[in-house]
């Protein structure tokens, strides 16, 4: 009887230990980063039909964020080589540049990315992300047919996609509904 007690007591005190540790070892709940560029060519059904163009424009896509948080990193990938692709992230009622770099795209058709260091953005702020190329990726729907803002994708909100011409920077004003441009977009951390 001693031996099935011992048993006993060394089996319930391995299962303490046993649950207690998985207790203490409880799965971070941390965010990841969010980028919405996949979720918002689904949406939008500019994933039909690709072209390439070659006009020099400042371009992009307008969004607000549901939640506080950081864009750690902006991507830009083209169909050309291009030394000189411009990315800029904007706050649009002040008209105020946030992030602007320039992107070496030394390979066509790769992902470029660049790191952005304590770029806060808040929720009720519209915000844009353009970049200044002379390649781009000219998205439509099969049908041609325009799309219908907002889209949300995770935390994103895109509100619009506008255009202009020229290789000044200057915030986009043509608001285009039949087409998105690109690629360009970034990775979004909010906070916990």
């Amino acid at each position: 009887m001693k031996t099935t007690t011992c048993t006993r007591m060394f089996t319930l005190t391995l299962l303490a230990i046993v649950l207690v540790g998985f207790g203490s070892c409880k799965k971070d709940k941390k965010s990841r980063p969010e980028n919405f560029l996949n979720s918002y060519l689904e949406q939008s059904g500019f994933n039909q039909k690709v072209t390439d163009q070659a006009v020099h424009s400042e371009f992009g896509l307008f969004f607000n964020v549901l939640k506080a948080g950081v864009i750690q990193k902006v991507y830009v990938k083209i169909p050309k080589v291009q030394n000189d692709v411009r990315v800029t992230i904007w706050e649009v009622a002040a008209n105020k540049v946030l992030y602007s770099q320039v992107v070496n795209v030394s390979t066509a058709n790769a992902v470029f990315s660049s790191d952005v260091t304590g770029l806060s953005l808040q929720p009720g702020i519209e915000y844009a992300i353009t970049i200044n190329t002379l390649s781009f990726y000219q998205r439509r729907k099969n049908d041609n047919s325009n799309v219908t803002y907002p889209y949300t994708c995770g935390n994103i909100k895109i509100l619009n996609y506008k255009w202009g011409g020229g290789g000044s920077r200057v915030i986009p004003s043509n608001i285009e509904r039949g087409y998105y441009g690109g690629d360009m977009s970034f990775d979004f951390l909010p906070n916990d």
